[in-house]
């Protein structure tokens, strides 16, 4: 309802941290924006990580709520039915691991939660920012200067 009430004439750009790219794919993907701008997906399990398939973790969706299997690598997920973008998106990640059991159960560099292979989109402009994990990235000035020259260009 938000997006459908913004004003037509004006170009809407988004940010979004993890889940929130698979949110905004989805809705992207099932709805015409004809005043769409600049996507910037930052750590997005675009196609799912391995932290999600442990099968300990279904047994907790009730803590955890349904977005677990939503983010599994398998190619019925909801990140991976979605498909590549068509438009104009920037994928920024970490590259830094601050929990060593996820990285051993994700088992490529990673940024403690989304593997990097996993977050690309083929039409995605793609970037590390070194030695930030999922969430540290989001304080980092380094983030906010690549946002900031992403949408000059």
């Amino acid at each position: 309802p938000v997006i459908d009430g913004l004003d037509n004439d004006k170009k809407v750009h988004f940010v979004v941290h993890s889940m929130g790219s698979g949110i905004l794919r989805y809705y992207l993907k099932n709805n015409n924006m004809d005043n769409l701008g600049k996507v910037v997906f930052i750590s997005p399990p675009s196609h799912g990580s391995q932290l999600a398939d442990i099968p300990l973790l279904k047994d907790l969706e009730w803590l955890l709520g349904p977005v677990i299997s939503q983010v599994k690598t398998d190619e019925g997920s909801l990140v991976n039915s979605l498909g590549e973008p068509d438009y104009r998106c920037f994928i920024l990640i970490g590259d830094r691991s601050v929990n060593s059991l996820f990285s051993l159960i994700i088992s490529e560099e990673d940024d403690g939660v989304v593997p990097l292979s996993s977050a690309r989109l083929e039409n995605c402009n793609f970037s590390i920012i070194e030695g930030t994990d999922h969430s540290s990235i989001l304080k980092d000035e380094r983030t906010f200067e690549k946002i900031k020259n992403y949408f000059n260009e």
